[in-house]
């Protein structure tokens, strides 16, 4: 039988309480055992503590939610005619659902320093709220597993952020050139894995709505494609903005890492020719 509403307030509630102990625990451990003192005044003063950890936290979820989502889209992908509709939704489904919206919901207070996330945020909230209207959350199990994607990106703002605030990272050629290195996983894993997906997804929703032409008319079922189309060239944008971006970064990166190299060749050189410089007036000097 479908939770009844009672049923489904309390998982509601338990995991957004769940999800703000989890992460007052990994604040906990990650600043006692991990970060400098220095970094965790810079951290708090830049007001930037709640997008660490925030951002921390949702690597994590999307990890750990990949698997209940991937699991989903394979009990209920529309793509198979032998796959059940998505209610009521399996344990795995529920997972993921409650997993990716919760994160969203709560990051929004946390990440509100920059609006590409709050933007990204909200446009998410709304394609899950659609797939809950329109009952149609077997289009979102695709999409909601290829957050996986999201890692790498994560892990260069945390890295970025040390880079910025941490003594022991700043100005290191070292972490600059991993920063590198996971920005170019971090373009190729996010293309991949998104782009290949949306084809599908506007495959399965041809054929999750013409399986559903008998609860909905012909001019609602044209209205439904049309606002399920219209969600995946947003997300299409969303995705070919973001790669530009993150190549463009790339690009700016490289360029930063090659100067510094060539000002650290340079000063080598430098510091070579004025020992020489030395040791030819040492041995001019004692021949005299």
């Amino acid at each position: 039988m479908p939770d009844t509403m009672h049923e489904q307030s309390f998982k509601l509630i338990a995991a957004f309480t769940f999800y703000y102990l989890v992460e007052r625990l990994l604040a906990y451990v990650v600043s006692k055992h991990l970060h400098p003192l220095e970094f965790q005044r810079t951290l708090r003063a830049s007001h930037k503590r709640p997008v660490y950890f925030g951002i921390l936290l949702g690597a994590f979820i999307s990890l750990f939610s990949f698997p209940f989502c991937a699991n989903a889209f394979w009990q209920y992908t529309p793509v198979s005619q032998d796959k059940p509709h998505a209610e009521p939704l399996s344990l795995s489904a529920e997972i993921c659902i409650t997993s990716r919206g919760v994160l969203w919901v709560s990051e929004l207070n946390r990440l509100d320093l920059y609006p590409g996330y709050l933007y990204h945020h909200l446009g998410s909230i709304v394609m899950l709220l659609s797939g809950f209207h329109l009952d149609l959350l077997e289009l979102l199990f695709l999409p909601f597993t290829t957050l996986v994607s999201e890692i790498p990106g994560d892990l260069i703002w945390i890295l970025a952020a040390h880079q910025e605030m941490d003594p022991r990272f700043i100005d290191n050629p070292v972490w600059e050139r991993r920063r590198k290195n996971l920005q170019a996983v971090n373009i190729w894993v996010y293309a991949l894995m998104r782009i290949p997906s949306i084809p599908v997804i506007a495959h399965s929703a041809v054929l999750l709505i013409q399986r559903n032409e008998s609860r909905w008319s012909s001019k609602a079922s044209r209205a439904v494609l049309g606002w399920v189309f219209f969600v995946l060239l947003a997300y299409l944008g969303w995705v070919v903005a973001y790669l530009r971006r993150q190549t463009q970064t790339l690009y700016r990166t490289e360029a930063r890492c090659t100067q510094e190299r060539t000002k650290s060749s340079l000063a080598r050189i430098g510091k070579r020719k004025h020992g020489d410089w030395e040791i030819r007036e040492s041995i001019s000097t004692s021949v005299h």
